[in-house]
């Protein structure tokens, strides 16, 4: 929850940085919310997200971060996850359609999984 005048400022800065022509008004204030409390407390907290826009940022800002997928890749990793039931996460969230090579096929999603590598970004 937003508690300062700087934190609901830095909110509406960050999400107009993340918002592309002809979003809704609440696109990306989610991640712009996330990202003001986060910057304005000083939290050695770690952002999650699975949108590039807010991903740049961060790496930008010299934000800890990870991304959905490296999340899933650390649930299959620690046995919370099955290979098949991160897959269907990505499928619900429309990693498939994105421009991750890695995520775009089952196959060469499991073959991520096995990898030391991380996903290549850019923004």
């Amino acid at each position: 929850m937003l508690e300062t005048n700087a934190e609901y400022r830095d909110t509406q800065t960050f999400r107009a940085q993340l918002s592309k022509p002809g979003d809704r008004s609440s696109a990306n204030l989610g991640e712009a919310e996330s990202l003001a409390i986060m910057t304005n407390r000083g939290l050695g907290a770690t952002f999650v997200t699975d949108d590039n826009g807010a991903l740049g940022f961060a790496i930008t800002h010299s934000i800890k971060h990870l991304t959905t997928w490296d999340l899933l890749k650390l649930l299959v990793r620690a046995d919370k996850l099955t290979r098949d039931e991160a897959w269907e996460y990505v499928v619900i969230l429309k990693g498939h359609h994105r421009r991750y090579m890695e995520l775009r096929a089952q196959t060469s999603f499991f073959a991520w999984l096995e990898s030391p590598l991380g996903l290549r970004f850019s923004p």
